[in-house]
């Protein structure tokens, strides 16, 4: 035979579990202090339409019945205040002790029952400094400073910072269900849970804003940097003189394209470390991209280029100098 299933009782109530503004700590969508007093009165509804419950004999037989006033059947009432147990000389206990006695016991029960639910919110309690945090404020400590470049923090230091908030992120919802089941109360944990989380998802991408900017930032400098290297070989020479410096400065090209390769790969880089966190590259991003990553090879092809250009114009010079 199947071993027979554990019967787990369905929880009577359900609550969501909210974050109210200015409040550190996440609240009930319901005050507890309430639910004693709702359940005691869901018991007097009941006593009452009970009370009201018709006897069936004069509807049935009306022809034995001399008056057709609605009569109701004799029904149990809760008094007001708790009856005298204890028998009176001359006077019977009250007969509706039984259910005074069990609209009290009822309310007892509840009251065990919500304590587990105050226990059950002091496990937040540790989620304090993460309400607290404000995502905007967060961030300001990478800050790139251009007056000092040397002290900012690094594109890996970003990094670093999100994939520590990304696991921040995964733990925190694997701490805190979906819903839970506290006492009797199923608890909708959802709104608390997308919040908190919420914070580290805005977190994360005001960094990976902050690279993408320092991305950017890295390809203008270089880009400068080129154009400046480009316009001084492509430059017309107007004289011997100038024809002559074109050809030196080019000479010393290849040294300062070795010097900015570096910041070539690192430019590479960050923009691999982007699309690692998936963001989506704008198509001025991209032209910048694949821009500098062909500048190396561009500058040697335009210097070639060049050197054939200057050979004509050195011919040329030297020329109109034996017409002259």
């Amino acid at each position: 035979d199947a071993p027979l299933k554990e019967s787990v009782p369905e929880p009577l109530f359900a609550m969501d579990l909210i974050l109210k503004k200015g409040l550190e700590t996440p609240q009930y969508s319901s005050e507890l202090k309430n639910v004693k007093r709702f359940i005691q009165g869901v018991f007097d509804k009941g006593v009452e339409e009970f009370q009201k419950i018709s006897q069936l004999e004069p509807k049935i037989l009306p022809n034995l019945f001399k008056t057709q006033d609605k009569t109701v059947l004799k029904a149990p009432a809760r008094p007001e205040t708790k009856p005298e147990s204890i028998r009176e000389a001359g006077k019977l206990p009250d007969e509706n002790l039984w259910v005074y006695k069990l609209w009290e016991e009822l309310g007892e029960k509840v009251v065990t029952s919500v304590e587990p639910m105050y226990e059950y919110l002091k496990i937040y309690d540790k989620y304090a400094p993460i309400i607290r945090m404000s995502p905007e404020q967060f961030v300001k400590q990478f800050d790139y400073n251009p007056e000092n470049p040397e002290n900012s923090p690094s594109v890996q230091d970003i990094k670093a910072d999100i994939k520590a908030n990304i696991e921040k992120k995964e733990k925190l919802l694997e701490e805190i269900p979906e819903e839970v089941v506290v006492s009797i109360f199923k608890i909708n944990c959802m709104d608390v849970r997308k919040i908190l989380a919420g914070k580290f998802d805005t977190i994360i991408k005001l960094e990976v804003e902050m690279i993408a900017k320092r991305c950017r930032r890295m390809g203008e400098d270089l880009m400068i940097e080129y154009d400046k290297i480009i316009e001084k070989i492509c430059r017309p020479p107007q004289n011997i003189e100038e024809l002559t410096e074109t050809r030196e400065y080019m000479k010393t090209v290849p040294m300062e394209i070795s010097k900015s390769q570096k910041g070539i790969t690192e430019l590479m880089e960050v923009y691999d470390m982007l699309e690692e966190f998936e963001y989506k590259l704008s198509r001025e991003e991209l032209d910048t991209r694949w821009t500098v990553f062909k500048y190396p090879k561009m500058s040697f092809e335009l210097i070639d280029k060049q050197s054939n250009f200057l050979e004509k114009e050195k011919e040329r010079f030297a020329l109109g100098l034996e017409e002259g």
